[in-house]
């Protein structure tokens, strides 16, 4: 948010404060912004911002496969294309569990207005269980995917295990629920929170977090905004398609919006 008098140079604007609020310097830093709401008073924006090192990284790789980009977008805002209907204007917070790491996003009418990265993974539970039980790693993913929390009988220590694993996940996501609604202003609270990512399948994960952050999670649906189950099931399984959110929401841009 910003006052209405620095609105006709809000890139300027933009530039004197994006230090505050990312870990980068703003020499070094390739953004852009969307501009959400204007009223007499303040000009609200969305700014994407990333290192000019990751950008010109994906850039070089696109150029030398000889394609041309036109334009990059951050995972989250992908992410929300793909699974947030087209003008909701409530607020969720999306969870990208992935292998290495957990991506968090909160969507307010849309917008990606808010993105963090966990430096925890999917993966990391997988040695936990290698760890502790002296499994091989192949065994371990055996364990996660047909036991997962819903483990019991003589696999209860799998739930432990996985449970003191995800109170970095839980915590993380804790924080910016309460960050986000100490700090939202006029903008709605957080309706649902959508699971998704590769990971994101582990058996009893969305029931797990819903009861340790009395928050609606639940599992989300890749295809939301692209087809009806009720007129055609897509070929790839619902397991594998987890992964591929963030890209279907990129294909989404046009589809949807032009």
């Amino acid at each position: 948010t910003m006052d209405i008098s620095v609105s006709e140079d809000i890139r300027g604007a933009i530039e004197l404060v994006i230090e505050d609020n990312i870990p980068l310097k703003v020499i070094e830093t390739v953004f852009d912004y969307r501009v959400l709401t204007v009223t007499e008073k303040n000009v609200v924006v969305q700014v994407a911002a990333v290192s000019e090192q990751v950008v010109n990284s994906f850039l070089n790789c696109f150029s030398g496969a000889g394609l041309i980009p036109v334009g990059f977008e951050l995972d989250g805002q992908a992410a929300a294309r793909a699974l947030i209907a087209p003008h909701d204007k409530d607020s969720y917070m999306i969870i990208d569990f992935g292998g290495k790491r957990t991506g968090i996003t909160i969507v307010t009418n849309g917008v990606a207005v808010y993105t963090s990265t966990l430096e925890f993974g999917g993966r990391m539970l997988l040695q936990l269980l290698v760890n502790e039980l002296g499994t091989t790693m192949q065994e371990a993913e055996v364990l996660k995917r047909e036991h997962g929390l819903a483990a019991g009988g003589g696999h209860k220590e799998v739930f432990s295990i996985l449970v003191g694993g995800l109170s970095t996940m839980r915590d993380g996501i804790n924080r910016r629920y309460i960050y986000w609604h100490e700090r939202k202003g006029d903008f709605p609270a957080i309706k649902k929170v959508y699971l998704c990512g590769g990971h994101s399948n582990l058996k009893g994960l969305a029931e797990y977090l819903s009861v340790m952050l009395k928050l609606d999670v639940v599992l989300a649906n890749p295809w939301h905004n692209c087809v009806s189950f009720d007129d055609a099931i897509p070929m790839m399984p619902s397991d594998i398609a987890m992964s591929y959110v963030t890209g279907i929401g990129l294909s989404l841009a046009d589809y949807l919006y032009e």
